[in-house]
């Protein structure tokens, strides 16, 4: 792949991660939430996938310098919000944002895709253990129309 082809996957990467992270923003924990958190995994593990490749490249990453710091989860991802699932995965998940986070102040591209993948892991599970403790099951070969448990 050439630079600018590293730099187009990482665009669209991004454009991803960003939809993910909006959709997530003043969402209620409803029926779509479990749906949410697999778009989220899908967005963090597409930009660890750009990162480790424009790493290769041997491209370095800048700090986006609007974002707050530190940076916070989503409002429907942060504690107090009435997150739905296990309180183990979300104690995981509030760590590898922190992780994450810190990531993304530095400039190494496979610092920050480790955290990406660590982001795209737990919320994967999140969202399988959100569908089990609603009784929803995923529908075969669907990524977002469910069934009940039955």
């Amino acid at each position: 792949m050439s630079l600018q082809e590293a730099l187009d996957w990482q665009r669209a990467a991004d454009d991803l991660w960003t939809s993910a992270i909006a959709d997530h923003r003043q969402a209620p924990p409803d029926a779509g939430f479990a749906d949410r958190l697999r778009a989220f995994s899908v967005a963090a593990a597409q930009q660890a996938a750009a990162m480790r490749f424009s790493h290769k490249e041997g491209l370095q990453f800048k700090s986006w310098p609007h974002a707050p710091r530190p940076r916070q989860p989503p409002a429907e991802l942060r504690r107090g919000s009435g997150r739905v699932g296990p309180d183990e995965l979300w104690e995981r998940f509030d760590g590898l944002f922190v992780q994450w986070s810190a990531a993304v102040e530095q400039p190494d591209l496979s610092v920050i895709a480790e955290a990406f993948e660590g982001l795209s892991e737990v919320t994967g599970e999140l969202g399988s253990a959100v569908d089990v403790l609603r009784g929803v099951t995923p529908v075969p070969g669907e990524k977002t129309r469910r069934r009940k448990a039955g």
